[in-house]
């Protein structure tokens, strides 16, 4: 009679509270079929409970593909967004190795992507090891701590420029964010 009333209540009104209602009877009575079932025919509850798992299972391998994917889409987010920054972004390595570049960075260092990427700092900038600001980014790698200067870095032709730099601790090794302010300092003086 109560599977009657709510099925009734279900098709006449198709509201939430009789699929409810349908939900919390076939939880009042399955444990009941079960254990009786269970009696008649154990190998076949044997089946049934395999095969709950196997959807349950199947259920999870979902969520995760549909977690990946989420990972995926924000992932490529956030690089679209380090992409079109007027800051340069740059991961450095704990080996020095240059790992992540946006295009501001790389023209900021008057090279490609390509050419810095998998080199180290040295090797694209002899002598760069012995400047102030390689010196706050070492301290950065080492102690994990936060660092924000302003730099001078004269480039191969012997042109000077003036950057903000904020170096932050990331587990890969250290993210550098630098902004061109020749233009500023120069009117400074």
């Amino acid at each position: 009679l109560a599977l009657g009333v709510t099925l009734w209540a279900t098709y006449k009104y198709h509201t939430r509270l009789g699929i409810i209602a349908i939900l919390l009877f076939l939880a009042a009575h399955i444990p009941y079929a079960i254990i009786q079932f269970s009696k008649a025919a154990p190998e076949l509850v044997h089946i049934l409970v395999i095969g709950l798992a196997a959807l349950f299972g199947i259920w999870i391998i979902n969520q995760l593909h549909k977690s990946r994917e989420k990972l995926r889409t924000t992932e490529a987010q956030a690089r679209t967004t380090l992409d079109s920054m007027i800051e340069g972004c740059q991961i450095i390595g704990y080996d020095w190795r240059y790992l992540y570049l946006n295009d501001s960075a790389a023209k900021q260092a008057q090279h490609t992507k390509e050419e810095l990427l998998g080199h180290t700092m040295m090797e694209m900038s002899p002598g760069i090891e012995n400047t102030e600001m390689f010196a706050s980014l070492r301290s950065c790698m080492e102690t994990r701590l936060s660092h924000h200067m302003e730099s001078m870095f004269t480039y191969h032709d012997g042109s000077d420029i003036w950057f903000e730099l904020s170096m932050e601790p990331v587990p890969d090794g250290v993210f550098m964010l630098s902004l061109d302010i020749t233009r500023r300092r120069l009117a400074e003086r």
